[in-house]
């Protein structure tokens, strides 16, 4: 399982408000491509290997964490994570076509190259998301 390399935030930023639904909006979309990272990196680092089913899903992936950004676009700390990530998601997508074009298979240093990647592009997410649990749990806990 990937783990987060970050400490835990403290959510002491301030940043534009979203509403409710713009919060869990933005947080499904991270929450759904984590789940497609989590997938494609136990993928890979089992040795399987379908280069159209990966590019595919990792192209879901990187939409579903644009997706976020419509919500987020204005929180340049969201954005400086976020962005990277969706770089680091598209290069493990091209490594993967690369390898795929040069019917290579998946070789140990392109596969260490993903796993690399995907991880790196991983915390990114989580650590946004952190941030966005926390601002839900700290409005739950002003309504109550």
């Amino acid at each position: 399982m990937l783990e987060t390399l970050f400490p835990e935030t403290e959510g002491s930023g301030e940043y534009p408000s979203l509403t409710a639904e713009e919060l869990f909006q933005a947080k499904s979309h991270l929450y759904k491509g984590l789940e497609i990272l989590q997938d494609q990196f136990e993928q890979v680092k089992q040795g399987a290997y379908d280069s159209l089913r990966m590019a595919s899903e990792l192209s879901e992936c990187w939409l579903q964490v644009n997706k976020c950004r419509v919500y987020t676009e204005k929180i340049l700390e969201f954005e400086e994570h976020l962005q990277p990530a969706m770089g680091l998601i598209y290069d493990a997508k091209c490594m993967i076509e690369h390898l795929a074009a040069q019917e290579l298979g998946l070789t140990k240093q392109g596969r260490i190259s993903i796993l690399q990647t995907l991880s790196e592009a991983w915390q990114l997410i989580q650590m946004v998301l952190r941030e966005l649990e926390f601002w839900d749990t700290t409005e739950q806990d002003e309504n109550e």
